[in-house]
């Protein structure tokens, strides 16, 4: 699970490039909210690598609620926080982001949280 500010354009372009190396990579924006196959497919732990904006991971209760899921509990191994423009753009919402992080995370031991 990859928590970015990037933009959607930036986010398509990576998971471009990780389904050419053969990893199932999916971004998550607030179109994917209205695509129940696309949502199942994430829920059902269909993918290896989701990109997910902060404010998404924080707002939408169901994303929160599927780590708590036996999919994600088994298999999840790490968030990663990208924080390279939360400094400069998005500092308030990425420290929101990790505060959340820690809620999550009660749900979810063992997994790691890389920054």
């Amino acid at each position: 699970m990859i928590i970015s500010p990037l933009k959607a354009l930036l986010m398509k372009y990576q998971v471009g490039s990780l389904n050419d190396k053969g990893l199932k990579a999916v971004y998550v924006d607030v179109e994917t909210l209205k695509d129940k196959e696309k949502l199942e497919r994430i829920y059902s732990g269909h993918f290896s690598v989701v990109f997910i904006s902060p404010e998404l991971l924080i707002l939408d209760l169901a994303f929160r609620e599927m780590f708590r899921t036996p999919v994600y509990k088994n298999n999840l191994v790490a968030f990663v926080i990208d924080e390279a423009q939360c400094v400069t753009q998005w500092y308030v919402v990425c420290v929101l982001c990790v505060l959340n992080m820690t809620t999550i995370g009660e749900s979810t031991s063992g997994v790691n949280l890389m920054t």
